[in-house]
């Protein structure tokens, strides 16, 4: 399995929707409930409650839900 080290930033303009980055490389975006279905339980505590952005996904869930 090919893991990305993603970082995830709220959408300035649309609500619900959220940014992902790779390094500096824009990646697309996500709308909040696929984040549900991409992060794991741990991952979505450090997210909504943690603050964290940055996480090791892998890059099939990532092709699978994100949009350009």
């Amino acid at each position: 399995m090919e893991y990305l080290e993603i970082e995830i930033f709220n959408h300035f303009l649309k609500t619900y929707t959220y940014i992902i980055w790779n390094k500096k490389h824009l990646l697309g975006e996500i709308v909040e409930d696929d984040i549900m279905k991409m992060l794991d339980k741990e991952q979505l505590i450090d997210f909504y409650h943690m603050g964290k952005t940055k996480f090791k996904i892998e890059k099939c869930k990532i092709e699978k839900y994100l949009t350009i």
